[in-house]
């Protein structure tokens, strides 16, 4: 699990184009938040760890559930406030790492977390203190999107991996490093797990939409690498891509999902 020696990963470089390059097409947002309303415990009281630009909150809120928004970055979360509405519409914020939530035992009846443990510095302490802070009949939902596994994206960062690993370079997230781990942590401890498949899109990506990612560093796997090593490592990334993808240009047409993990009636 994690291991506590890195510091948590917060998103401020990436506030201004979070909501372009991880937000959902139009009508998937929607299917998400409902798939997951009827799992939410009543009266609820929802935290999102890792709440960001409000990705998943909004949603949630235009489905009248309130929601409590806890974030490392102040800039991700100044977007949510400017896209919001004022009063008790609007999620309740709150600046904080996922490793000491600032809210007292059972405070919550659900608590939401997508892309957000492989973030942290000690995932683990993180996954401890979601337990602390739900009621005993509250429910745990880690969400993700899935990308086939030969999918552009995903065969772009692998070779970066390796290239970067070649150069002696850490780009390790500084938690779990498997959005599976969060599933089998979570499920060792519920008598009730569900797996559920909110809803099912294509979209059409290049290989030089890929490279470019890496390029601008869209993503976080490269914002570890060092100034001095990351051009070699960029220019060997696209010698490879000229090797093993033909016809950069060329868009393919992918599979993608978004798919909840529900967890509920925990042991004691």
């Amino acid at each position: 699990m994690g291991s506590g020696r890195h510091a948590s990963l917060a998103f401020d470089r990436a506030a201004e184009i979070y909501d372009q390059t991880r937000g959902f097409p139009p009508g998937v947002g929607e299917k998400v938040a409902a798939a997951l309303l009827p799992h939410l415990p009543r009266p609820v009281r929802v935290l999102e760890v890792g709440v960001g630009t409000g990705r998943i909150a909004r949603l949630l809120l235009n489905l009248d559930v309130p929601v409590v928004g806890i974030d490392l970055s102040r800039p991700m979360m100044d977007h949510l406030r400017g896209a919001q509405p004022e009063g008790a519409a609007a999620v309740r914020l709150i600046q904080g790492d996922a490793r000491r939530l600032p809210l007292a035992a059972g405070a919550v009846t659900a608590v939401i977390a997508v892309h957000v443990f492989h973030l942290v510095g000690d995932a683990e302490q993180a996954m401890n203190d979601v337990l602390r802070v739900i009621a005993s009949r509250g429910v745990v939902a880690v969400g993700w999107n899935w990308h086939p596994p030969d999918s552009i994206g995903r065969r772009v960062r692998r070779a970066w991996r390796e290239i970067v690993a070649k150069h002696g370079a850490d780009m390790g997230a500084p938690g779990l490093r498997e959005m599976e781990a969060p599933v089998t942590f979570f499920r060792g401890r519920a008598r009730r797990h569900s797996e559920i498949l909110a809803c099912e899109w294509h979209v059409a990506r290049s290989p030089r939409q890929a490279l470019e990612d890496v390029e601008k560093k869209t993503f976080s796997s490269s914002w570890v690498v060092s100034e001095a090593v990351f051009p070699v490592c960029l220019a060997e990334l696209h010698a490879w891509a000229e090797r093993e993808l033909p016809d950069l240009d060329r868009p393919r047409y992918e599979l993608r999902r978004f798919v909840w993990h529900i967890f509920s009636q925990w042991r004691a």
